[in-house]
């Protein structure tokens, strides 16, 4: 599948926001059955949006150069709170207080704070079945990948996070993903040479780890760099040429995953989550984002050039782009168009041209051809 439809996409809602926002300082979440997005920027400025008004609910200000950012359940709070970390190295544990006023903005504090890792690119939030706390995992441009365990004191004067482990990887680390298949847990690490490292980390020693490259299809060494994602049980990826691959399972053997669907963009890929179940958005550094299933092969093109993207599947898929003014548009009605028809068409070659010679038709496009007599015996 290599063909792409474009559709257009309107504008659910604009959120009122400034400033520069970095690719991973941007997160959709949802709690108390509340969609709510949580962004920030380079000048320390992070606000918290509920979707039915355009200026924040909550916003806290001199954070620091915000650059990652994740809404999920946190053991220390009880419930879902946000993460936030900083190219300073602070990380940040915020509440998310929910019964304010609509229409007002109030200031937003941390609940916890602490010195980590400086310049981190991407983290990740795993909640420990068996001890019950939350473990966060980063990776940094320069190649060190940490693993944290979350303290079990509820105290504001104790750091949240325990001493870490780190690891040297020699490649910038671009994605963190995690996937729990059958009760174990496996970590997907993008890196800057092409290679995906698929680890466990209760287990293994990333440093000595050699499960590299088993998403064959996606990582090379012409690949310049590999960002992947995962959705329950599925695994997507995309590397700096634009070759994507989606996954229905992966695996640590020797033998390399064959991918469930398997295309390519010619633009440079900066993004890659999954907007459903089913469809993979990839969004790229000139505003176009491409919309992957089995059955779609479709994109939209953004009228700037964006400064990050987000999508999640919440109470309704979604997707927010941050435009290059820091205003984030909201999407939440796609109309995809289905691609089975040039699928049809790409593998019935051979079945055209012998209908094209038995009704001395040359000119007719393809499709109409099949639309006319997909049901007719040729013989």
């Amino acid at each position: 599948m290599s063909e792409f439809t474009a559709i257009p996409l309107t504008p659910s809602k604009i959120l009122n926001f400034t400033g520069r926002v970095l690719g991973n300082a941007i997160c959709l979440g949802r709690r108390e059955n509340n969609d709510i997005l949580v962004v920030g920027n380079l000048d320390g400025t992070l606000c918290l949006f509920l979707f039915d008004n355009e200026e924040p609910l909550l916003v806290a200000t001199e954070v620091g150069s915000i650059c990652c950012i994740k809404i999920d359940y946190i053991s220390l709070l009880k419930d879902i709170g946000v993460l936030v970390a900083t190219l300073e190295g602070k990380s940040y544990i915020f509440e998310i207080i929910m019964d304010r006023m609509l229409g007002f903005t109030e200031s937003w504090t941390p609940r916890y704070t602490q010195q980590l890792l400086l310049n981190p690119q991407c983290i990740a939030l795993y909640q420990n079945e068996d001890s019950k706390r939350t473990e966060l995992f980063i990776g940094t441009s320069y190649g060190v990948f940490a693993h944290y365990k979350m303290s079990g004191k509820d105290s504001k004067a104790s750091s949240p996070w325990k001493a870490g482990k780190l690891w040297t990887l020699g490649n910038e680390i671009t994605s963190i993903c995690i996937r729990v298949r059958e009760s174990e847990k496996q970590l997907f690490l993008g890196e800057g040479d092409g290679s995906v490292l698929i680890i466990h980390p209760t287990n293994d020693n990333p440093e000595r780890a050699s499960n590299r490259n088993y998403i064959t299809e996606v990582c090379g060494k012409d690949s310049t760099y590999v960002m992947v994602t995962t959705y329950q049980n599925c695994v997507a990826a995309v590397n700096g040429n634009g070759k994507i691959g989606c996954f229905d399972s992966v695996g640590v053997s020797d033998k390399p995953s064959e991918s469930s669907l398997t295309t390519s963009i010619t633009k440079r890929p900066v993004f890659i989550g999954y907007l459903n179940s089913q469809t993979v958005a990839i969004g790229t550094s000139d505003g176009c984002v491409y919309f992957v299933s089995e059955n779609i092969s479709n994109y939209y093109r953004y009228e700037e050039v964006p400064q990050a993207y987000a999508v999640d599947n919440l109470s309704t898929p979604t997707m927010a782009i941050v435009a290059h003014s820091g205003n984030i548009v909201i999407f939440s009605c796609f109309t995809f168009l289905n691609n089975v028809l040039p699928s049809f068409i790409e593998n019935a070659q051979k079945e055209i041209e012998e209908l094209r010679e038995k009704i001395n038709d040359s000119e007719t496009s393809a499709e109409k051809l099949i639309s006319t007599y997909l049901y007719m015996p040729l013989r």
